[in-house]
């Protein structure tokens, strides 16, 4: 998409004075038109892109405060070897999905895209994953507080 919104422009300033005055106006209102298009195309695609990474990480996220209570409760039992094992299991599972998902986006995108535009669409995918992690933690430590209030009775 980037190579043709900068070759367009440069294609109709070489066509503009070649062409007869009854035709340049509309050939150049559709270049105009096409690079317009090709620049919304170009925004639905990186859009696109993050929105697929956001429900990705929602969907890694539903996990998060199992993890969570789950150490919270094991930690508070006895330390054991085999509930903190459980632990560091069930969190590398976690992070193991949600990095092959990235992997995964970053593969397409880097394939998709150019660096300019790849470097933009990760960005964004950053941003996305820091507020949603910070917000899945967040809701983690209030279900935990619940859950532990429910167990104590």
């Amino acid at each position: 998409v980037r190579l043709f919104l900068e070759v367009t422009p440069a294609v109709s300033a070489a066509l503009s004075p070649t062409l007869p005055d009854t035709r340049r106006t509309q050939l150049l209102s559709e270049f105009t038109s096409t690079v317009r298009d090709l620049e919304k195309h170009k925004t639905e695609l990186q859009t696109k892109m993050v929105s697929i990474a956001r429900d990705r990480l929602v969907y890694h996220s539903a996990r998060l405060p199992t993890i969570w209570c789950s150490h919270i409760f094991t930690a508070r039992k006895a330390s054991l070897e085999e509930g903190a094992a459980d632990l560091a299991e069930a969190s590398s599972e976690f992070a193991t999905a949600l990095g092959k998902e990235v992997g995964t986006l970053r593969r397409v995108i880097a394939g998709t895209l150019s660096n300019e535009d790849a470097t933009c669409v990760l960005n964004e995918v950053l941003r996305v994953f820091d507020e949603g992690l910070t917000a899945a933690l967040a809701g983690s430590k209030e279900s935990t507080a619940n859950e532990w209030r429910a167990k104590k009775g």
